[in-house]
């Protein structure tokens, strides 16, 4: 058992990236199963808190790939949604396609959604292609979408010079 004091600075401490499960455990003089638990409880208590991220004018999704650690599993594809002014995570989902992404918009409180005026994406034509058609059907009316993040211009423009094409 951890003091609540600890439980605290040990989430905070993951949260802000600052250390490992590990590092806090050693610096707590616990065991890393100690940490872990209590880290998770606070965790699950901050992303239910509806007022944690609040509105979001600049939102920007990108996909990750999450390889299985079993040989014969199928990569996994989950898209983690930014607040693009502060670099904030608002949230992860499963999926990189279009339908993934509007039904998480879909899931989002109007409000919320209405109050997004720019969307950053990557090339990835699913997720232009969802962008738009929430614009047009006015899940998100006030959004501009802004194609690409600096690491995929980047990459595009290696890929062109050098003859690659593609993404």
């Amino acid at each position: 058992m951890l003091a609540s004091r600890a439980e605290r600075w040990a989430a905070d401490r993951l949260a802000a990236v600052e250390g490992s499960v590990a590092a806090a455990a050693r610096r707590l003089g616990v065991s890393w199963h100690t940490v872990w638990t209590a880290v998770a409880e606070a965790a699950e208590q901050i992303a239910g808190d509806p007022d944690r991220v609040g509105q979001v004018a600049r939102l920007g999704f990108d996909e990750t790939v999450m390889a299985s650690v079993a040989r014969r599993r199928r990569r996994r594809f989950i898209t983690a949604a930014v607040d693009a002014s502060t670099g904030q995570i608002v949230d992860v989902f499963d999926g990189r396609d279009a339908a993934d992404l509007r039904e998480w918009v879909s899931q989002q409180p109007r409000w919320w959604a209405q109050a997004v005026e720019v969307v950053c994406v990557d090339p990835h034509d699913g997720y232009r292609s969802a962008i738009r058609q929430l614009a047009r059907d006015g899940s998100l009316p006030a959004a501009t979408e802004v194609a690409a993040d600096p690491f995929h211009i980047v990459r595009l423009a290696n890929n062109d010079f050098l003859g690659l094409g593609g993404t």
